[in-house]
């Protein structure tokens, strides 16, 4: 797996092109945004039959912040796991007054 892996990346820096793959977590998280804000538009009638909406949306938010750390951390190591593929930053971040 790693030798196809080191494949992709070679070929993808020959060619220009890099190709990320999502996340799962990225992907819940996008899902819970978008359950986030129609639970905001329902909350205030909803609040009057299910009595504990707001901690029902809390924990949804935190869920979702959840889901957003991990996916944010993955694509950081996989993003240092690329870099290191190519041995270092000057190859892909150059000197700003080099």
């Amino acid at each position: 797996m790693l030798f196809t892996e080191k494949r992709r990346l070679l070929r993808s820096s020959m060619t220009g092109q890099v190709h990320i793959q999502p996340v799962w977590a990225g992907k819940t998280s996008t899902f819970l945004q978008i359950i986030i804000v129609f639970s905001i538009l329902i909350g205030p009638e909803t609040a009057r039959w299910i009595t504990v909406w707001p901690a029902i949306s809390v924990a949804i938010c935190w869920l979702t912040e959840f889901c957003a750390m991990v996916a944010t951390f993955v694509y950081i190591y996989r993003g240092i796991r690329y870099i290191d593929v190519f041995g270092s930053t000057e190859k892909i971040i150059p000197e700003p007054f080099g």
